[in-house]
């Protein structure tokens, strides 16, 4: 889709008798690619050496994308923090 909508901007951009942004055009481009290196920095997290269990762990926790690397997890003491919460209202009921 984002193939598309270039295929038909761009020509309108660089031609003389539409936009004709010429060389112009380039700033165009160059904020987009700044809005998605943005975007990139701050929402897409690090997952390098972690499981799934791991990233879905800290997904579940809502851990900031930047402190993906920090963040100690023991995704089995996570499930056993849960059982022990449903079981102990099990008990309470």
């Amino acid at each position: 889709m984002a193939g598309i909508i270039n295929n038909i901007i761009t020509p309108r951009m660089l031609n003389p008798t539409a936009w004709d942004w010429g060389a112009k055009s380039g700033f165009f481009w160059a904020a987009l690619c700044f809005l998605c290196l943005t975007w990139t920095y701050f929402r897409l997290p690090e997952p390098k050496g972690r499981t799934y269990g791991e990233i879905d762990v800290l997904f579940e926790r809502r851990v900031s994308a930047r402190k993906f690397r920090e963040t100690v997890v023991d995704e089995f003491t996570q499930d056993l923090l849960k059982k022990a919460e449903t079981s102990a209202i099990a008990i309470r009921e």
